[in-house]
């Protein structure tokens, strides 16, 4: 017990920074010049948060970008509030927008076919490609703290991350939203940081030279095959704690939670097995660890005579809830204490059960397509 809580405190609980640059903070650094970037926003449906969301990418104080819409098709549900988007940029001209259509995939990920529709249609002098997803707001200076240190040349990708804004306190929110918070925790563990599909900048010189294209075009998941090819070339994605995306959730049950949970450990499976298996193995220690020390409470509570046993317990879940409420002030709007202490304890079994869902799974399934994926996410068959 004490070294579970000795490692989930080295973990999580250093006081890094919550990822938001504040106005006190003051601007973030200038280089002298800035490369020029596409933007690539891969765009499947609408929801309630999508034109704010990219809205909000519309209006970046970057000086010199381009962004590309794609969609699957032109009848997607989303194609209307693009066209409109794009027209009113085309008449201020400012950033350049265009909206491209990539068709369905037959050997990749349906994301990664559209991000590669998305590569071929960028501007011929382009310098950095930024990934990022159509249902998070970025503040004004997100793309400028994603691309500076490629700009200074201390790194050739950079990531950043997100927090999940819960609209009420309910358990699955809160519990999406504490999984989230805690990769983004681990995402600030050097030896642990890989780019996030969502938030990445990537030199266009690297993504040629270890030929991004050509694996995404037969892989299921983009950032998890592109944190695959940038291990086997000894290279890392350098976190940036600034880059912070908000993403507001307004409806969420269990069942999507975990479903979600799942996809997110079966790329791992696929990509890192070693990585996945060993912390599945971890997971389940702890979940064990908890329901064993609940239980011994429960017996003391009840009645039962005192033990060393129920000693460890009590302090190990006391131990528990402070490293579950250390994480609580890195986070936004984290809700009412005694409704996160109680998402933190589900978020460990949800992670638990989600990972015991991939032991025998060989197919994702994403967006009403199923994918039988190989070897290193390689897709075998798309359905």
């Amino acid at each position: 017990m004490a070294a579970a809580l000795a490692t989930l405190g080295l973990l999580f609980v250093p006081d890094r920074s919550s990822g938001f640059r504040t106005a006190e903070d003051g601007p973030a650094p200038r280089p002298a010049t800035w490369p020029r970037v596409s933007l690539i926003v891969p765009v499947a449906g609408i929801a309630d948060c999508t034109e704010t969301s990219l809205r909000s990418l519309l209006d970046q104080d970057y000086p010199t970008f381009e962004i590309l819409w794609v969609t699957r098709d032109a009848g997607d549900d989303a194609v209307t509030l693009l066209r409109r988007l794009t027209r009113e940029r085309e008449e201020s001209a400012a950033p350049p927008v265009r909206h491209i259509t990539s068709g369905p995939t037959s050997r990749c990920g349906q994301k990664n076919h559209n991000l590669l529709a998305g590569v071929e249609a960028a501007a011929a002098d382009t310098e950095v490609f930024v990934f990022a997803d159509s249902t998070h707001e970025a503040r004004p200076d997100w793309l400028r703290c994603l691309v500076a240190p490629i700009s200074f040349g201390r790194a050739a990708v950079t990531t950043g991350y997100h927090h999940i804004l819960p609209a009420r306190a309910t358990l699955p929110l809160l519990g999406r939203a504490i999984t989230v918070l805690a990769l983004y925790r681990l995402q600030e563990c050097r030896f642990i940081t890989q780019p996030w599909g969502g938030n990445t900048a990537l030199a266009r010189a690297l993504f040629e030279r270890l030929k991004v294209a050509d694996t995404w075009a037969g892989n299921v998941v983009d950032d998890v095959s592109l944190a695959m090819l940038l291990r086997q070339a000894g290279l890392r994605a350098t976190p940036v704690r600034e880059a912070c995306l908000s993403t507001p959730l307004t409806d969420q049950d269990c069942s999507a939670w975990t479903r979600w949970l799942t996809r997110q450990w079966l790329y791992l499976k696929f990509c890192f097995p070693g990585s996945w298996a060993a912390a599945g193995m971890l997971l389940a220690a702890l979940a064990a660890l908890i329901a064993l020390a609940g239980l011994q409470v429960l017996l003391l509570a009840a009645g039962g005579g005192a033990s060393i046993l129920n000693l460890a317990s009590v302090l190990f879940l006391a131990g528990l809830a402070g490293i579950g409420l250390s994480l609580r002030r890195f986070h936004p709007r984290p809700g009412p204490f005694p409704h996160w202490l109680a998402a933190v304890a589900a978020a460990v079994f949800v992670a638990t059960w989600s990972h015991i869902r991939t032991w025998r799974a060989h197919e994702i399934r994403w967006k009403g397509i199923r994918y039988t994926v190989g070897a290193k996410g390689t897709v075998i068959s798309v359905h």
